[in-house]
């Protein structure tokens, strides 16, 4: 580099000590002394390049000259933190120099590196010497150095090299690091750190994997219906979103739900293991149960939920829940009352319509049991997996409550 280019490092207390140390680095030449004690140098063509003290103005020049106290004093943290602030305020390539040196003194041979890199990426206008000097330097300090390849399991992990964050995983290319022992570690959200320490030889290429695990041990649930549109799937009581689904859980017993309006739920219990796949496959079959009306006349029109669906005797499918039951016939008193449908079950109502004047009289027949009755009357059933139902005689199927009573 230019003789203007180093003038700058020049204090007249230490010129023989500073002299010595720069000549060392390549920073100097023959004509620093003489600059350092005032003498002005040949007068130069106009055409020529300023030197890098001439170039810098304002905070740019006052972070350089505290660069150059520091490395003076041996503190080569500060003096490549002050080098590099006046590179970021002036973009002169030739900084990195600068840089370079001061992270070599630190024993960061790796960062010196790439700081001689970018300096010959950079530096189109540098003379062919400043060319041949930086590529002397390079040379001499990658013999200090070696490329290591660091490949990590998961995507987006910030990659560090004792400390220092070098990249997020997954990295274009090796990475340049210092002779010695060295530690990688990868670090993500979510995941515990996955680190791995290695020693370093000069010139020698190595290669690291780093698997991150969850922190939480996790597995997939996948859920599948059939004999539904649109079924709902419920983990641990919590909506997911429609069948087919599949999803990360923890490594952890679970408990899934598939819900249909006007179909059975269909519950599951499994244990998703850790890194594994529960697959659960549910056919869902209608919430329903089936009703059979008897009555005394084949003339009795039967009607269900306000539509006539027969005359005297009617079977069919209903889905669970209550139902209006209503008989008439000319010429005889109306029967009205509220039926519940239970799912899977079978009942039958037996009617017989009195003349007007008379008293009616109807039997539930569920299960193989009989009631009759006449007048109001009130017959409770339990669901499946409610509170159980008092002890008697009559099975599950059809409760039947008169039209008006309430309770």
């Amino acid at each position: 580099m230019s003789s203007k280019f180093w003038r700058v490092y020049v204090l007249r207390s230490n010129r023989a000590r500073l002299l010595a140390l720069f000549l060392s680095c390549s920073l100097l030449s023959s004509s620093l002394s003489v600059m350092a004690q005032g003498v002005k140098p040949a007068t130069k063509a106009p055409a020529k390049k300023k030197s890098l003290k001439e170039s810098l103005k304002g905070e740019a020049l006052e972070a350089f000259n505290r660069g150059v106290e520091l490395y003076k004093n041996q503190n080569f943290e500060g003096a490549k933190a002050e080098f590099e602030q006046a590179y970021n305020l002036s973009k002169d390539v030739r900084l990195l120099f600068n840089v370079a040196i001061a992270e070599r003194d630190a024993k960061r041979y790796s960062r010196a590196v790439a700081r001689l890199e970018q300096l010959l990426q950079e530096g189109d206008e540098l003379s062919d010497k400043d060319k041949q000097d930086a590529r002397d330097l390079l040379e001499g300090l990658k013999q200090y150095t070696a490329p290591i390849t660091v490949s990590v399991n998961e995507p987006d992990a910030t990659v560090f090299v004792d400390d220092i964050e070098v990249g997020k995983s997954p990295l274009n290319k090796p990475l340049t690091v210092d002779v010695g022992e060295r530690n990688i570690v990868a670090r993500k959200v979510g995941f515990l750190d996955a680190s791995k320490r290695i020693t370093v030889s000069g010139g020698k290429a190595d290669k690291v994997e780093l698997n991150l695990e969850a922190a939480q041990k996790k597995g997939m649930l996948s859920v599948r219906a059939t004999g539904a549109p649109s079924a709902v799937v419920f983990v641990d009581g919590v909506e997911q979103g429609l069948a087919p689904w599949q999803g990360e859980v923890s490594a952890d017993k679970h408990t899934v739900e598939i819900r249909a309006k006007g179909y059975v739920t269909e519950s599951r219990t499994e244990i998703v293991p850790h890194k594994g796949t529960i697959v659960i496959e549910v056919a869902l079959r209608p919430d329903q149960g089936k009703v059979r009306v008897k009555t005394d006349k084949p003339e009795n029109v039967i009607f269900l939920d306000e539509q006539e669906v027969g005359k005297g005797i009617w079977e069919g499918v209903l889905p669970s829940g209550p139902h209006m039951l209503k008989v008439t016939r000319s010429g005889a008193e109306p029967y009205n009352s509220q039926i519940f449908v239970q799912t899977d079950q079978v009942g039958e109502v037996q009617v017989t319509l009195r003349s007007k004047g008379g008293v009616p009289w109807y039997a539930w027949v569920i299960g193989g049991g009989v009631l009759l009755g006449g007048g109001i009357a009130t017959y409770f059933l339990v669901k499946p997996g409610t509170k159980d139902p008092q002890a008697g005689t009559i099975q599950p199927g059809i409760i039947a409550v008169n039209h008006g009573f309430r309770f």
